[in-house]
């Protein structure tokens, strides 16, 4: 279980210490400024800001927090529950304040009805909350399943280099010992 109380003590020292735990937020602000000017795009520059704000911006965005999980030294949870919030903001912007919605399966921003803003807006919140803090923990969980993979690894490694030297050490003492 996590210990929530020192997590949210060391996220701050996180973000100063760790550059990279800022990738996804910087991520999120360029899928927002692509969904922005995507209309104005060229036709084969829309085709690649497309692709960019299917994976890295449209909720749920699961790759970004899974970038944000993984970068974590701790607490991945946390860290994808505030890019969550930020990206929240910047979906609540986009399809509450401007009306802009952009649908993955034609490629393409379009314009929301008034009485839909707002409730776009809040299911985009509740959306990125659920699945960016679950995602995010998933990549922290992976990531230290990889270290300690890793590390079995090796350490069955030193282990069996050992054992071969031991025995090829017995090997030559015995080869060494006159046949009685």
């Amino acid at each position: 279980m996590p210990n929530v109380r020192e997590d949210v003590r060391a996220l701050p020292t996180m973000f100063v210490q760790r550059r990279l735990l800022w990738v996804p937020f910087v991520l999120g602000v360029v899928g927002f400024v692509l969904t922005l000017a995507f209309a104005g795009l060229p036709t084969d520059m829309q085709a690649l800001a497309s692709l960019y704000i299917s994976f890295l911006f449209v909720p749920p965005a699961l790759f970004t927090y899974f970038i944000a999980g993984f970068l974590a030294p701790r607490a991945a949870y946390l860290v994808g529950f505030l890019l969550a919030l930020f990206m929240s903001v910047l979906w609540a912007i986009l399809a509450g304040a401007l009306g802009f919605l952009y649908i993955a399966e034609v490629g393409a921003v379009f314009l929301l009805p008034e009485d839909l803003r707002s409730t776009a807006a809040v299911q985009f919140t509740a959306l990125s909350l659920v699945y960016g803090t679950l995602a995010a923990a998933f990549a922290g969980w992976y990531r230290d399943f990889l270290r300690r993979m890793n590390e079995q690894s090796r350490a069955r490694r030193a282990n069996r280099e050992a054992e071969q030297a031991r025995k090829r050490r017995d090997e030559k003492r015995a080869a060494r010992r006159p046949v009685s």
